[in-house]
């Protein structure tokens, strides 16, 4: 089998001289090979790695809103890794597009967090679509597009629902103030009328 990985994906040599996606760790304890192995013979390696044909299959077999040991469903995954074809793939076989992580992401967080501008389109076309959604940080699409300095991402967010921009995360900030200070474009963007007094 033939990976083929989009520019966006972090890619690392293993220990095996394999390539691996950064932050999957090869591990030295056995819990974490068992859910290594786990994750590597279900749909969500198909999904990152864009093997579709293997994908097709999980899906066949009804497994396309299985979770990972995080919580990660292969929408989340396939939407990390840029793979458009197999989003449309699992969206068009009933994938919760609004599947939240352990740590409360949608797979909207995801296409916000990594600029996938293609995917957020088509998830914001998608009629139950939740835009609104924080995640256990607090922070909406937008504060995750804000913080990656994605301005169309932030754009088209806004578009669809000016409120975000207003939504405050646990430590209180704003997707404004996730933004980089530099990107002044994306900052007026951001930019909401706020009350005096505030810092």
């Amino acid at each position: 089998m033939t990976f083929r990985f989009p520019s966006q994906a972090n890619l690392r040599k293993t220990k095996h001289n394999c390539v691996g996606i950064a932050g999957h760790n090869p591990t030295p304890s056995v819990s974490q090979t068992l859910e290594e192995l786990d994750f590597d013979r279900g749909i969500w390696a198909c999904a990152m790695y864009g093997d579709f044909d293997a994908l097709e299959k999980h899906i066949k077999k009804g497994h396309v809103n299985d979770r990972d040991a995080n919580g990660y469903t292969a929408l989340h995954y396939a939407i990390r890794t840029g793979y458009m074809r197999g989003v449309k793939m699992l969206v068009d076989a009933g994938a919760d597009v609004n599947a939240q992580t352990n740590g409360g992401a949608t797979p909207l967080h995801r296409a916000a967090l990594w600029g996938q501008i293609d995917i957020l389109k088509l998830l914001l076309s998608i009629r139950n679509i939740r835009i609104d959604v924080k995640d256990s940080d607090g922070h909406n699409p937008l504060h995750r597009a804000a913080q990656n300095n994605h301005y169309e991402a932030c754009e088209i967010l806004l578009s669809r629902d000016k409120q975000l921009k207003y939504d405050r995360d646990v430590q209180g900030r704003l997707p404004f103030d996730l933004a980089d200070e530099n990107d002044q474009k994306l900052r007026k963007l951001l930019m909401v009328d706020l009350p005096s007094g505030y810092i």
